[in-house]
């Protein structure tokens, strides 16, 4: 197993343009979320004009869960790799850090994607209805952003039970890495039959599981799948439904209950 602990050319690119997502994405998305934080606030049923209590607007709350489910994705998702693919080997909390990383890598990009699917949502019901957003709709996406973190951990459930360590050796030297449990089994089955397989073919499953991080890249594409299917079909909705006279008359049913609203 002479590929354990060897570093490739991808690898050292990876780390690269890693360092930079996340020192870039953090700055940014900092920069955005204290502006969120800043902005004018909407008044509730129960407001008084001196003393408050004043609450974001219904975007504005869309926004601020966006941005915290940016900040998991950067400080658990993408710096975890990064460690990980620094150090080759998992080092982060053995077994049970394998799977809450797994789980909560897989939480931050279900709860993003949920995010953006009731911002379609949302659109979707502005749409349909001509009347004023007002404390109804900071009510509503209140339910929805519940509904979308919630939905997002029990989806990210299955993850705390494929993945797991295996833990091998080669001479003096005890290696750990973080798998699937699929995987887990063809490395079994493979030393089973080390004997027919060769001592080429270990070396190509060690180079497997040096580098068996990539799959968190196909894990994030189809955690959007679904929303995606969603947010396509909210805004074909859109598209589709004839505007209400109130609405097609300003042709402005994006910020009509927004005033707030800024790209």
């Amino acid at each position: 197993m002479e590929n354990i602990g060897v570093h490739f050319t991808e690898d050292y690119v990876e780390i690269g343009y890693l360092t930079v997502i996340i020192f870039f994405g953090l700055v940014l998305n900092t920069g955005v979320f204290v502006q969120l934080m800043r902005q004018s606030r909407t008044p509730t049923a129960s407001t008084s004009f001196l003393t408050g209590p004043y609450q974001l607007s219904s975007f504005n709350l869309f926004k601020v869960h966006l941005c915290i489910t940016d900040f998991g994705i950067l400080l658990v998702h993408a710096l975890g790799k990064l460690i990980w693919i620094y150090t080759l080997e998992w080092h982060m909390g053995g077994y049970y850090g394998c799977k809450a990383y797994q789980f909560f890598s897989a939480f931050t990009y279900y709860a993003n994607s949920n995010v953006v699917v009731s911002i379609g949502l949302d659109r979707l019901k502005v749409v349909y209805t001509s009347h004023i957003q007002g404390a109804t709709s900071v009510r509503r996406v209140r339910w929805m952003l519940a509904f979308s973190w919630t939905i997002a951990a029990i989806c990210s459930l299955p993850q705390l039970y494929v993945w797991e360590t295996i833990i091998f050796t080669n001479g003096n030297t005890t290696f750990q890495q973080c798998t699937t449990i699929w995987q887990v089994r063809n490395i079994e089955k493979y030393s089973f039959l080390n004997i027919k397989l060769g001592r080429e073919k270990v070396s190509l499953i060690s180079h497997n599981l040096n580098h068996a991080f990539p799959e968190g890249n196909d894990k994030a594409d189809s955690d959007t799948k679904l929303p995606m299917i969603g947010l396509l079909g909210s805004f074909v909705n859109s598209v589709g439904k004839p505007f209400p006279a109130g609405v097609r008359s300003s042709l402005s049913f994006i910020s009509s209950g927004y005033p707030n609203l800024r790209f």
